[in-house]
């Protein structure tokens, strides 16, 4: 969703320097149903000077009744790699409950590849 809005940007020249999402909502299609991330926090921050410079990724969110998300790390400027940290407690991540886990962010960082590092850290199948 972000990198088509850079895309869009990008077509006429502009540079997005920053990006700050306060308490949003943002409900995702997966297979088993819509996943709904309440309590977004998000900033990305690329540096003045470099206008081809990563953005500083910080976000967290709640998820489901009790589970939450944390990411650190910085993010390429097409928003198509990433590098960091993703923390998450209380939340599915495939066939697994994962009550507290920390793992690297994935190099392209796609839902599908964020569950898959959670769920290898499984030790608690459903």
């Amino acid at each position: 969703m972000l990198a088509s809005l850079l895309d869009v940007f990008g077509d006429d020249g502009i540079v997005l320097r920053r990006l700050r999402v306060v308490d949003g909502t943002l409900t995702l299609d997966v297979p088993d149903g819509p996943l709904t991330l309440r309590s977004v926090n998000l900033a990305l921050q690329a540096r003045e000077s470099l206008s081809g410079a990563a953005f500083v990724l910080t976000g967290r969110s709640a998820i489901g009744p009790e589970g939450h998300v944390s990411v650190q790390g910085a993010l390429s400027r097409d928003l198509r790699r990433a590098e960091g940290a993703l923390r998450a407690g209380g939340v599915n991540a495939g066939s697994c409950a994962v009550s507290e886990a920390t793992v690297r962010l994935p190099e392209q960082p796609t839902l599908k590849a964020l569950v898959s590092a959670l769920a290898a850290t499984c030790n608690t199948p459903l």
